[in-house]
């Protein structure tokens, strides 16, 4: 019988995600890869390596993903779950964007300054 394996590494430890099999540390890297590119096309402005390092300090680790965002809670509260849709009331993609926002706003105030007519809020 085959194993199951890593569709990038070729671990053996690997969970279903998005129909793909993939260890912990290859899902968390494709997580960090969607998470920058989400934010870069609403902050266009921003380098890559800058959008790295915020969300680095804003998750609170550099191995941030997708299942890290309760880190963010303390910042900004995600609204109430909706059990009959099984999601929470802020889809997962604005409340990124709104929290990312609210970061630079609080932590930044001359890069906020500079980035804030590329969208509004």
């Amino acid at each position: 019988m085959a194993s199951i394996t890593c569709s990038f590494c070729g671990d053996e430890n690997v969970v279903l995600v998005s129909g793909y099999n993939y260890c912990v540390q290859c899902s968390r890297k494709l997580d960090r890869k969607t998470i920058n590119l989400m934010l870069s096309k609403v902050f266009p402005s921003l380098t890559m390596e800058r959008i790295k390092d915020l969300c680095t300090e804003m998750f609170g680790t550099e191995d941030y993903c997708f299942s890290k965002f309760s880190n963010l809670y303390a910042m900004l509260d995600r609204g109430e779950w909706i059990e009959r849709d099984h999601r929470f009331k802020i889809p997962q993609s604005e409340y990124l964007v709104i929290v990312f926002h609210k970061h630079i706003k609080d932590k930044h105030p001359k890069l906020f300054e500079r980035i804030s007519n590329e969208r509004s809020f």
